[in-house]
């Protein structure tokens, strides 16, 4: 038996409660003094700043640094309006743990430098009536930087590292602040801030219901929207936060939501949420005249959720829109005065910037990942941009995280009880983007015209290259982002996908140079050999990662990169291994009722695809039971989708026997051509089906690309 802890605090408990509520009070009065001095003194605080700058007491505060006031100024001051004409420079940070593959620019940045004074006048990036505006030197509105002098002041890495910890300090507090005041968003706003919020005419609850949502699963594939400076905004009608932005979250999350009431036809899944993407059409049309950082993450989130959704073209063209507005608000540079890197005072808050850093870089890898899932080229190159690989504020790496569940909806199978766990967002947001880096180079590298004229050596030499940042990658990935699914418990979603994510990019580095690759001259047997055990490998780590997602969360809501990392593995074991091998029929069965699922879920469209791989699969004497590709409905996926009951644990898939190549690559179709815009999946001819299959004047086995249409095929 165990003595009963007694309910009285000790004196050293006490004592030790009031040192954390001083230090909250202390970090708290530097926020609240930055957002509450006159626009034209605020600035982060330099190196050179004594510590009691920091906790100086606003005008109209208490001498208590009470929570009453600080409240009441976020009540009647938005944080981050803007100011004076001055630059600044994000603070440098610790380096990266990531190795940063070489693409095709030059002049590679350092993964902690922002950009110099010389590089700054290059870009002619200047700071206007509170607005940053970039013009470089060839430009008629390119204005000169005022001062004769562009050296750098010279920065002791004490006061550095001061500087650095203030500002993280400060965003942290902000975002715990702001997570607390979220509580009272939805339910009594009037009697929580004195002026309602602007919901855009949603239903509070309903509201409550997509932005958990969105919180939930979206904005931790890519960190895009940041959450203190958007709740923050809500409160005080401040800059962070427009309606366009509120209805890019509400579609984009009505595609994750059971609840019916948000179809615009009853009888139709696809028409989920289609009320907040015409809405955000209408708004569109006067917010495109005034960018702004919310309207460009409105368009990244709404972008890459059309293009999941089947609306390829619309959401590649909001996309790079997304990405002119990138260059057009200067978030690829990190901005600093000219001759004063710390000492002036700056018209961008910390929390601007830091949701400035947050869009460069989620833009970063919407533009890499769309660029293979769509096979057309990016837009974004890191060799134009001068934006520090860090993230300050670091709220949400520690907090946990557990499945939504919506209380408003009866799930027919309830998910497994799932132990919450720590989201890690931050530093799985910077191994994400570290393999953004890798896709990058892997497309630009191997799978554009210029590599059919790149010398043979330099070919095989940017192979061996990726590999070993391929190699760097997974040895430095931090110790509590491994995940083994045979052993681990599963992790959150947005863990996964990096390891898929991984997976995939193998395929794509070795597929290339296998047999009818379109690099296979410069592979001899050997390597060729070599190539298939490694993408019969992570494919098969790909089955495995996707199952335990399957066990944990279900596909309903699965990002579309999963469906990218299910069909790059099925097309591997079907091209890779002996077809009159009955160990593959579960394999392949696996990854077809995956592809399914999918398409229940999020990534509709995938209608096409399932026809080829039926094709392919008649061809190869293997069947699927239940399934017709000739009358291939919604209803008919509804209904198999019952009787095979899917998305149910399956047992552990069974190794693969390596074998060599039995069907010519030629026959087989590419990822490439499983699509076209505008068509509808559901009813492709058959006769396509037919001649698509036994063309021989197909593209290799390339994968990538989901979209891109065969250029020979004038049928659509």
């Amino acid at each position: 038996m165990y003595a009963r802890r007694s309910s009285r605090l000790t004196k050293a408990e006490i004592e030790a409660l009031r040192k954390e509520v001083s230090e909250y009070r202390r970090l708290h009065k530097g926020y609240h003094e930055q957002i509450s001095t006159p626009d034209t003194e605020r600035a982060l605080p330099s190196p050179s700043d004594s510590g009691d700058q920091l906790t100086q007491h606003a005008p109209g505060s208490t001498q208590d640094g009470s929570t009453h006031e600080i409240q009441s100024q976020f009540r009647t001051r938005p944080f981050g309006s803007h100011d004076a004409n001055v630059q600044y420079r994000y603070p440098a940070a610790a380096q990266d743990p990531f190795p940063s593959p070489q693409e095709d620019t030059q002049g590679e940045l350092e993964e902690s430098e922002g950009p110099s004074c010389d590089e700054t006048r290059i870009a002619g990036a200047v700071a206007d009536g509170g607005n940053v505006h970039v013009h470089g030197l060839t430009s008629v509105l390119h204005q000169p930087l005022v001062g004769s002098s562009l050296s750098e002041k010279s920065v002791s890495p004490e006061d550095h590292k001061v500087h650095i910890q203030r500002v993280k300090d400060q965003l942290f507090s902000n975002a715990a602040l702001q997570r607390q005041r979220e509580i009272t968003l939805y339910g009594y706003p009037e009697r929580s801030i004195g002026t309602p919020i602007d919901l855009d005419g949603v239903d509070p609850e309903m509201a409550k219901h997509l932005l958990d949502l969105h919180w939930n699963r979206q904005h931790l594939a890519y960190l895009l929207s940041y959450r203190p400076a958007i709740i923050d905004s809500m409160f005080n009608h401040g800059p962070y936060v427009n309606k366009l932005l509120l209805n890019a979250i509400y579609f984009s999350s009505s595609l994750y939501s059971d609840r019916t009431v948000l179809q615009e036809d009853p009888k139709d899944p696809q028409s989920m949420g289609r009320r907040f993407y015409r809405r955000f059409k209408e708004l569109l049309v006067d917010e495109i005249d005034r960018p702004s950082l919310p309207t460009l993450v409105a368009l990244l989130l709404c972008g890459a959720s059309l293009v999941s959704n089947g609306a390829q073209s619309a959401g590649w063209i909001l996309c790079g829109t997304a990405y002119r507005m990138i260059t057009d608000l200067g978030c690829h540079l990190s901005i600093q005065s000219p001759g004063d890197q710390y000492g002036s005072k700056s018209q961008l808050t910390s929390m601007e910037i830091e949701m400035r850093t947050r869009a460069y870089w989620g833009a970063f890898l919407t533009d890499k990942f769309q660029s293979l899932y769509l096979g057309r080229p990016s837009a974004l190159r890191r060799g134009e941009a001068r934006v520090p690989k860090v993230l300050l504020d670091s709220h949400e790496e520690l907090e946990s995280w557990s499945p939504y569940i919506d209380p408003e909806t009866n799930l027919r199978s309830p998910l497994p009880t799932y132990q919450p766990r720590p989201a890690y967002a931050v530093s799985t947001f910077l191994a994400l983007v570290s393999l953004g880096e890798i896709a990058s180079a892997i497309a630009c590298r191997l799978y554009r015209f210029v590599t059919l004229k790149t010398p043979p050596d330099e070919l095989l030499k940017i192979k061996s290259d990726i590999e070993t940042d391929l190699e760097s990658w997974i040895k430095n990935l931090p110790a509590h982002l491994h995940f083994d699914p045979t052993t681990d418990p599963t992790p959150p979603p947005h863990q996964i996908t990096p390891h898929t994510t991984y997976c995939t990019l193998i395929i794509l580095l070795y597929r290339p140079f296998l047999c009818n690759g379109h690099l296979a001259s410069l592979s001899d047997p050997t390597l060729q050999k070599y190539g298939e055990e490694k993408c019969k490998y992570a494919a098969l780590r790909i089955w495995h990662l996707i199952d335990a997602y399957k066990r944990a969360f279900t596909l309903r809501r699965a990002p579309y990169l999963l469906s990218y990392a299910a069909y790059s593995a099925i097309l591997v074991i079907l091209t890779q291994t002996r077809v009159d091998n009955g160990q593959y029929l579960e394999c392949i069965e696996f990854f077809w009722y995956t592809l399914l699922d999918l398409q229940r879920g999020c990534n509709f469209g995938l209608g096409r695809p399932m026809k080829i791989l039926q094709s392919l699969m008649e061809r190869l004497g293997q069947e699927i039971p239940g399934w017709d590709p000739r009358n291939c409905t919604a209803t008919q996926v509804a209904s198999l989708r019952q009787q095979t009951n899917i998305g149910r644990p399956y047992d552990p898939p069974v190794p693969l026997a390596p074998n060599n190549c039995n069907i010519p690559l030629a026959d087989l179709p590419a990822i490439d051509f499983l699509f076209h815009q505008g068509t509808n999946p559901e009813n492709v001819p058959e006769e396509w089906i037919n001649n698509l299959m036994n063309n021989q004047n197909l593209m290799d086995g390339s994968i990538f690309g989901l979209f891109t249409p065969d250029q020979t095929n004038t049928l659509f």
